[in-house]
């Protein structure tokens, strides 16, 4: 489990082994749960002594001083790769490149974008964003048991760890966290980041014909903020 937390947060366990990580990566969510309650506390908190706006910038601050920022370089990494012309091979190569593209820097800002306005608009409310964490977690874990693998890479070593068992207790959990904070809100919420996951993963499959771990990432963040956006307009 102190694997897990050292793969999926920046909170120091003293124990980091990505095969131990991959072999628990049906406790996602569980780990998201954890995520979303100190994201969503501290947002609670910032709400309610400083001016919104400053509560808004500290709350995408904290999420990512807490989630760190692997999983935004992946999704500028996919973003990148799936939008260069080119043959499968090619779309790898850009996608592993380590300089950003036009179209990567526009992704950023329409994703930090996002956030920004439907942290403001849920104003530190604590549940919707455990919701939006355990949908995001719920949606890689999606990834990774659709997902093709490519060689030896990260993408690889979680596909090979999870099984239709473990997968579908996650998703059931899932369910009941969802449900239990937001009712059926919550639950749409996670059913668009699922089917989110899904459509990303089949993107991924036609242009570089697997699921890596920078394609987990983008599937983090992508559907965590479908996920909130949902929230926002549905509560």
């Amino acid at each position: 489990m102190r694997s897990l937390v050292s793969f999926l947060t920046t909170i120091p366990t003293g124990e980091m082994s990505l095969e131990d990580a991959a072999k628990k990566s049906y406790l996602f969510p569980v780990v998201a749960v954890f995520i979303g309650l100190i994201v969503g506390s501290l947002s609670l908190i910032f709400f309610s002594i400083v001016h919104p706006v400053l509560a808004t910038l500290l709350t995408l601050l904290v999420l990512y001083l807490i989630a760190g920022i692997n999983d935004i370089d992946g999704f500028a990494d996919f973003i990148d790769g799936i939008y260069v012309m080119g043959d499968k091979e090619e779309k790898i190569r850009v996608m592993k490149d380590v300089q950003l593209g036009v179209a990567a820097f526009l992704a950023l800002f329409f994703l930090l974008s996002s956030y920004l306005f439907s942290f403001y608009e849920i104003a530190g409310t604590v549940s919707f964003i455990i919701v939006a964490e355990v949908s995001a977690k719920t949606a890689m874990l999606t990834s990774i048991y659709f997902g093709r693998p490519r060689g030896k890479g990260l993408g690889s070593v979680f596909i090979k760890h999870l099984n239709r068992k473990a997968y579908s207790l996650s998703v059931v959990f899932s369910l009941l966290v969802c449900f239990y904070l937001a009712h059926y809100t919550g639950l749409i919420a996670l059913g668009i980041g699922l089917l989110t996951s899904l459509l990303l993963v089949a993107s991924a499959h036609k242009g570089f014909g697997c699921v890596t771990g920078d394609v987990m990432g983008a599937v983090n963040e992508i559907s965590r903020v479908v996920a909130l956006l949902a929230l926002v307009l549905l509560r």
